[in-house]
């Protein structure tokens, strides 16, 4: 087993290496396999051509590594913990897309309390490609998916049900929006869309234990010719809501006092 004297040695290397290449400037954190248990080092790199500077500490009391329900229970735990004699600005949040975790030391973090995001339902819909829908399908999808998604006036549900589908084997057409020309074999037209929209809008909840809407803009073509219905996100829909999430939870952790950064947790592990 390298003892650890040895392993600073080449963490120091390592650590010069990678500063020379990619000019990192900021502190890493590695336990070391010293005798004493809790023991880490901080190894920050220095301007160019200056020496690494390594700090060896010792970590604080084991705590126990928690669980919350969601960010509100999170907020609750951080706060608390002031009035059992811990500073919690001594800390930090990190927002990932699966994770918020509060770190009990900014340097040391092993300790910590975290609090998963889960996905919602309507949202894995929304963040992968879909196969075009059947009418009944796609009644179903906002009736029972996307329930309460839909604006309060939305009549959309009754208009996609208005929809009718006919073939003619015999004419061929060029007809905008109610005809579609497709070949000499088959024409298909479709009645009832004479106020059939182009595009809609769903307001979803990203995270099923975050309690916050976001807008999604989402496109609706006809496929007349295998008598389906398409619906597509507009592009940059699901990275804006996805990043208008974790803006929202920064900002509503934000009242615990603690630095809170948007991105995974590393260091400590």
């Amino acid at each position: 087993m390298e003892t650890g004297a040895s392993w600073l040695a080449d963490g120091v290397k390592e650590i010069e290496r990678i500063t020379r290449s990619a000019m990192i400037v900021e502190p890493k954190i590695m336990n070391l396999p010293l005798e004493k248990p809790g023991t880490y080092a901080i190894f920050t790199p220095g301007p160019a051509g200056q020496p690494i500077n390594v700090d060896v500490r010792t970590a604080g009391p084991l705590w126990h590594n928690e669980r919350l329900e969601d960010p509100k229970q999170l907020i609750a735990f951080i706060t608390s913990l002031g009035e059992r004699g811990v500073k919690p600005e001594d800390g930090a949040v990190y927002i990932s897309q699966s994770a918020v975790t509060y770190v009990y030391n900014f340097e040391d973090r092993r300790h910590r309390a975290t609090c998963p995001l889960i996905m919602s339902v309507p949202w894995k819909w929304l963040s992968v490609d879909q196969k075009p829908l059947s009418q009944r399908d796609l009644i179903r999808l906002l009736r029972i998916t996307f329930d309460g998604s839909l604006p309060t006036d939305s009549n959309l549900i009754s208009l996609i049900r208005t929809v009718k589908w006919k073939s003619d084997g015999t004419v061929e057409s060029d007809v905008q929006r109610g005809r579609e020309a497709l070949g000499r074999q088959i024409i298909r037209e479709v009645s009832g869309i004479a106020n059939f929209p182009e595009e809609f809008t769903l307001d979803v909840q990203v995270f099923e234990n975050v309690k916050q809407d976001v807008r999604v803009r989402v496109a609706l073509e006809l496929l007349p010719d295998v008598e389906r219905f398409e619906v597509t996100p507009f592009p940059t829909q699901i990275h804006n809501g996805m990043a208008e999430t974790l803006t929202w939870l920064q900002s509503d952790i934000a009242q615990t006092k603690v630095p809170t950064f948007i991105g995974a947790v590393r260091g400590g592990e």
